[in-house]
Parts: structure tokens; C-alpha cells; sequence
């Protein structure tokens, strides 16, 4: 669901339904822990469209484990 799955969508799909749990696009591990850029403007800040599952991927586990950090900090799943 790459550029489907981004905020604004999964605050209109809670709007519609606002028991689901909403999806987000694949991101990578790396790029979350590097680009502080990347990861403000993913991870969820608004109240209104949590919870969120996230999607990484990556090869190096502690990249794998600082993400998930991140990820579990902003709410997200």
C-alpha cells in the first residue's frame, strides 16, 4: 500500500470506521533511525489515528530494535 497507507489516510479510514486498526506503508528500519526527517513525518502524532500497526524492514537486528523503539514510543505498533 506504498503512498496509500501515509496519515492522512488512516485518519479519514478511523473517521469512517473508528474501531479498525490501521496499517502503515513499509518503511525502512535504517532510514527511521538516520533521517530524523523521515521519522517525523511517519511515525503518528495525532491521537486520531492510532493505534497503527508499522511495517519495517531492513537487515541489521539493532537498527531492527532502535525502530521498533521509536516506532512503540510515538504509539505505534
Amino acid at each position: 500500500m506504498d503512498g496509500y497507507c501515509d496519515s492522512p489516510y488512516r485518519r479519514v479510514m478511523k473517521r469512517v470506521a473508528p474501531d479498525i486498526i490501521t496499517f502503515a506503508e513499509f518503511y525502512s528500519a535504517d532510514g527511521l533511525v538516520h533521517s530524523k526527517t523521515l521519522a517525523d513525518t511517519v511515525l503518528p502524532h495525532e491521537l486520531d489515528e492510532k493505534p497503527v500497526i508499522f511495517q519495517i524492514f531492513g537487515k541489521d537486528p539493532d537498527m531492527f530494535a532502535k525502530a521498533a523503539v521509536m516506532i512503540e514510543r510515538s504509539g505505534a505498533a
